[in-house]
């Protein structure tokens, strides 16, 4: 899925991209919604990717070959995610200069397999390279939380982030979301993970964007758990 990408950037930039980062989705195994209540997780990245080919500009030039801007009548749309990430890394301390660049995913948006984290990640990536920055993968994981949740909205626990930014070949990771303890976990030999995409309606992808469902329910879950705690020791 690099090629596109490529292709693309020839059309509209002279002179080659000087970064080249690629983040994968993640499919999650074990611990539905279990993240961000603190509990644990079973996450593993995935062959689907968002990739960016990238260098350092005077201004911003974003492009992508999925969404050209001639069809792109959903206001900031993708570039919001990107605009977060520079918020995340300039009120950590880090600089985020202007760049150019084009982004192609193999990942489907709205189908569960994590593309917002995908393109948080590679865009951070990039960033971490062109400006060297030079932040680990756990940093970047956690910065691209931080752009998802603070500047973007949407109040997501850290597992995508993590798993896309942390992923081995060949592995599974464990997680423990309260220490954010991480173990690659193997996954045994002739054994393979499918993915169905099984279309969501577009409520329910509508919801999961806004960050109100499952989030908010959980949330109250507990609120009401707390408070009838409380009222049976009084």
């Amino acid at each position: 899925m690099l090629q596109p990408a490529l292709d693309l950037w020839a059309a509209h930039f002279d002179g080659p991209p000087t970064v080249v980062s690629k983040a994968p989705g993640r499919v999650n195994l074990i611990g539905e919604h279990t993240d961000y209540n603190e509990g644990f997780v079973l996450p593993m990245a995935i062959d689907l990717a968002v990739h960016v080919v990238a260098r350092v500009a005077d201004v911003d030039n974003l492009l992508s070959v999925q969404v050209p801007d001639a069809v792109d009548h959903r206001g900031p749309g993708w570039r919001r995610y990107v605009s977060a990430c520079r918020l995340a890394l300039e009120t950590q301390g880090f600089e985020a200069p202007p760049l150019e660049a084009v982004v192609n995913s193999s990942l489907p948006g709205g189908s569960g397999l994590s593309s917002s984290a995908a393109l948080e990640l590679a865009f951070l990536s990039a960033w971490n390279e062109a400006a060297g920055l030079g932040l680990t993968n756990a940093q970047l994981a956690h910065l691209a939380w931080i752009a998802e949740n603070q500047f973007v909205g949407v109040k997501v626990g850290k597992m995508d982030q993590m798993a896309s930014a942390l992923g081995v070949d060949g592995h599974a990771l464990f997680m423990d979301m309260r220490s954010l303890e991480v173990e690659a976990i193997e996954i045994p030999r002739g054994i393979e993970v499918a993915i169905l995409d099984t279309r969501p309606s577009g409520r329910q992808v509508q919801r999961a964007r806004s960050g109100v469902w499952p989030r908010d329910s959980c949330d109250r879950g507990i609120q009401a758990r707390y408070c009838s705690a409380r009222c049976n020791t009084q």
